[in-house]
């Protein structure tokens, strides 16, 4: 009898949904009731913020955000982890066209967003209020 290696397969794709964004430049403004912070980095999925001390995991939260330059816009989501920095990653739950076309528009160079970043906040707006569940 011989013993041959068994190659593993995962049944779940652990890739990201969403590419995040590092840029310091191009981060946004978080702001929840009397608590405004900044993110560290973000993608369509979600956040890593400070200043939303109040927040647990598993909390709810509700708000606006805002690029730079941008007008701020409504976002709900679910706090699913706080670092030991006070850091909390936050998926979005709901996410309007106003929000993703404000993200969007900070991932690129211009200032204002053109028509494709418009159809990609179109399509991937109607995923999210399709009852999906992006990812962070």
């Amino acid at each position: 009898m011989s013993i041959r290696p068994v190659e593993a397969k995962l049944t779940q794709d652990f890739r990201r949904k969403h590419e995040r964004v590092f840029d310091k430049k191009r981060q946004l403004r978080i702001k929840s009731g009397e608590r405004e912070g900044r993110t560290s980095n973000w993608s369509e999925g979600g956040f890593l913020s400070n200043g939303l001390d109040d927040y647990h995991a598993n909390d709810h939260i509700e708000g606006t955000m805002e690029g730079p330059g941008g007008a701020p816009v409504r976002f709900a989501g679910k706090v699913v982890r706080v670092q030991e920095d006070g850091m909390r990653a936050v998926q979005l739950v709901s996410l309007g066209s106003a929000a993703l076309l404000t993200m969007q528009s900070t991932d690129s160079d211009d200032s204002a967003p053109d028509s494709s970043v418009s159809s990609r906040a179109y399509s991937s707006a109607d995923k999210v209020s399709g009852g999906s569940n992006p990812d962070s």
